[in-house]
């Protein structure tokens, strides 16, 4: 919110600090890693202020230090694929649809189970363009049904 923007404007220089403080540039990628404590997603987390004004992705807080606020409706997508890396050079402010189709997820080539992601065995979701194992649909679709005719 607005609290924390005027925080990140007056402390911009000591937060860029902080910051770098906690990288490890890859060489290869040129990738600013997190040596900080990461969530389980594997995304950096840090404090960015006072304790009442929370904690924040790092990569998040690093594109604001450095470049200035995401932009309302827009979310972070790192380029690089690299959930790790700070460098607000490989983070860009995309749609949450565009952030989808780019991701992890866009890239598999098979689900959880091990089914192919093929044009036959595939539903994508209208909105979040997530892409859904038909085969693996249809098997919940078939448990909840047997389950149903138990409780009844």
């Amino acid at each position: 919110g607005y609290r924390r923007h005027r925080y990140l404007l007056k402390n911009r220089s000591a937060l860029r600090t902080r910051l770098l403080m906690k990288v490890v540039i890859d060489k290869n990628t040129k990738c600013w890693e997190w040596s900080g404590h990461r969530h389980k997603l594997g995304y950096g987390v840090t404090r960015y202020g006072p304790r009442d004004l929370g904690i924040c992705e790092a990569h998040i807080v690093s594109y604001e230090v450095f470049v200035g606020p995401v932009p309302r409706g827009k979310e972070l997508d790192h380029k690089c694929r690299n959930r790790p890396c700070i460098n607000p050079g490989h983070l860009e402010p995309v749609t949450h649809e565009v952030n989808m189709e780019r991701g992890h997820h866009a890239t598999k080539t098979h689900c959880k189970h091990g089914h192919l992601f093929s044009p036959d065995n595939t539903y994508v979701r209208i909105g979040t363009k997530e892409r859904v194992c038909k085969a693996c649909r249809t098997e919940r679709q078939k448990r909840y049904k047997e389950q149903k005719c138990l409780r009844s």
